[in-house]
């Protein structure tokens, strides 16, 4: 069972560390959509843990372990792969909801080390047999309770299976008979044959033990709720996809329609209706009181064209804010920082602007709220037509953003990184090697590019 674990610790590392180092976030700002970053760790993911299911059951039959000769190969394969891949969606759960690497890989050590000790308690099926399985046992609610939620456990799955077919597959001593009895083969319709097995328990009494296939079906059934867990907390935690959905975001028709390719709410109305650009609107023939009032003017100008359903075939901020809330649940308080306090702001199709503010002043704030990376309190912006909140992923296939942070990963060369942003970004593949060898001769690193 350790194997599985390990992958555990391995993924909620991992992806806890991308996202710690905002590897993720830099990712999401040049175009890769979440569905495809969580669809490749989870490929990722499968992948090392068909190696390392395959690699133990080859090693076990190699060494003709008892349970592993007189059990089908389907079996073996069965139960190890889907024990890890349960294990994997553990993994993804922990990085997703935790923020940093440290934390989630703490914790997911944590429970690696209790499925042991889970592991090392309930690997002697008289035990757990005789405390949960007996007819006095079955009668009684407290009981039935704690094993409703142990068969939710994966090393409770695990360990009831395995010792259920090691009963007939494995050397063991019969209470019965008082003696040693060898092991024979596990057939696989006892996988099926009914919802229960039975045994005479050391006191003679009839017990009543699940078949595998029970727990087999209680695996599957974590599998798909640790999924979804893992997809929908991914949505709602800010410290995921910067900009959380709402809770109820499943129910709204908006979502959904948002998945479908080409979707692009704004084409239209854009299409239709454009606006007239004027010299006033980029600060030409303005009087020197008009200059002094240019932030009220800015703001009038903005509630007005919102007012007439003027589409935003630029960027257009209406009183956009961010605070940060210092008491819990987002309640207001005097301790509150105001990071943005409502801009009001319009920019036209091909105007340039140069933000210029003090540290502090809540540049950097406002760039995550337009890129997606930080929700805003209150307002919202536009571009091309598109509000940032609800179209993050059209509107970054047509944004380039240049972040403060750095996209690298360690263990990734010049060239590869290169490559990897060319194809992201499109790039021909016969262009990708002459673009990249030009590019990389052009900011000095020619000679470091495989380093």
């Amino acid at each position: 069972m350790i194997p599985p674990l390990i992958l555990l610790v391995f993924v909620a590392q991992l992806v806890s560390r991308e996202k710690d180092l905002k590897l993720r976030q830099g990712l999401n700002m040049v175009g890769i959509s979440h569905s495809v970053y969580m669809l490749s760790w989870l490929i990722v993911a499968t992948l090392l843990n068909i190696v390392q299911c395959t690699i133990l059951v080859l090693t076990s039959n190699f060494y003709n372990y008892s349970w592993f000769a007189h059990t089908s190969l389907g079996i073996q394969l069965t139960l190890f792969f889907w024990l890890g891949q349960t294990t994997i969606m553990m993994g993804l759960v922990i990085a997703t909801i935790l923020k940093t690497e440290h934390s989630a890989t703490m914790l997911s050590m944590m429970i690696v080390v209790n499925f042991l000790c889970f592991d090392f308690l309930f690997s002697f099926n008289d035990l757990s047999d005789a405390l949960f399985y007996t007819i006095r046992a079955e009668s009684n609610p407290i009981i039935e309770t704690i094993v409703f939620f142990f068969e939710l456990l994966p090393p409770f799955q695990f360990c009831m299976i395995f010792g259920v077919i090691a009963h007939t597959a494995c050397n063991h001593f019969s209470s019965v008979s008082m003696n040693w009895v060898p092991g024979v083969v596990y057939d696989d319709s006892m996988w099926y044959e009914n919802l229960h097995f039975h045994k005479e328990s050391q006191e003679g009494g009839d017990l009543n033990v699940p078949s595998p296939s029970h727990y087999m079906n209680k695996m599957y059934m974590d599998f798909v709720l640790l999924t979804f867990m893992w997809w929908y907390l991914d949505h709602v935690l800010s410290s995921n996809r910067g900009a959380p959905h709402n809770f109820y975001f499943i129910f709204q028709k908006q979502y959904w329609q948002s998945l479908k390719p080409g979707y692009n709410p704004g084409a239209k109305l854009i299409k239709n209706k454009r606006r007239q650009v004027k010299k006033e609107d980029i600060g030409l023939g303005l009087s020197e009181s008009q200059l002094r009032n240019s932030a009220e003017n800015e703001m009038n100008k903005v509630i007005q064209q919102e007012e007439d359903e003027v589409p935003a075939d630029g960027l257009r901020i209406y009183d956009i804010r961010k605070t940060y809330f210092k008491s819990p649940f987002g309640r207001p308080g005097p301790k509150d920082v105001h990071a943005v306090n409502g801009i009001f702001l319009d920019v036209a199709q091909n105007e340039l602007l140069c933000l210029l503010g003090h540290n502090g002043a809540g540049k950097s704030t406002l760039f995550n709220m337009l890129t997606g990376m930080v929700a805003p309190t209150s307002g919202y912006a536009k571009i091309c037509g598109l509000d940032v909140m609800e179209n993050q992923e059209i509107l970054r296939k047509i944004m380039g953003v240049v972040p403060q942070f750095d996209i690298l990963w360690n263990q990734l060369t010049p060239m590869d990184h290169m490559i990897l942003f060319s194809k992201i970004k499109g790039v021909m593949l016969g262009d990708i090697q002459s673009k990249s060898n030009e590019l990389l001769n052009q900011v000095g690193l020619e000679d470091v590019k495989h380093a």
